[in-house]
């Protein structure tokens, strides 16, 4: 075989490992970022401040808390529902009402619509935001 066959073999091989390389670092790359899962306290925090809303509204308390836009009153009424190791702070809304300035903390919220009654049609939003200690 002639040097330069031998050449021209060579330089195949290098260029298939190159190839597989490359396509191995793309699968790598692109399969290895992976979306963050929340963490286990938000996700109880959310559910717990859900739970509380639903509860008052099974009892019909929520719907005449938020069609007499009595936030302080539904505060305190969830005072009964929720952990002692939570803090929240609660907002009765339109749907279309910005955030309230929170502690530093890591908060989650959790929305509520309530469509209103008999007397009152407009679609009012509660938002408990939830934290943990300080």
């Amino acid at each position: 075989m002639s040097k330069q066959a031998q050449h021209k073999g060579l330089m195949k091989t290098f260029e298939a490992v190159i190839a597989v390389l490359l396509i191995t670092t793309f699968f790598v790359l692109y399969y290895s970022t992976r979306d963050t899962l929340p963490e286990f306290d938000t996700v109880n925090r959310q559910i717990k401040a859900f739970n509380a809303l639903k509860s008052l509204d099974e009892s019909n308390q929520l719907r005449t808390f938020v069609t007499n836009n009595n936030a302080a009153g539904l505060t305190g009424a969830l005072q009964n529902l929720m952990p002692a190791n939570l803090f929240y702070q609660v907002v009765i809304c339109n749907p279309d009402c910005t955030a309230p300035t929170l502690p530093n903390q890591k908060a989650t919220s959790v929305f509520y619509f309530v469509g209103g009654d008999v007397n009152s049609l407009s679609t009012r939003m509660v938002v408990v935001y939830v934290w943990g200690e300080t």
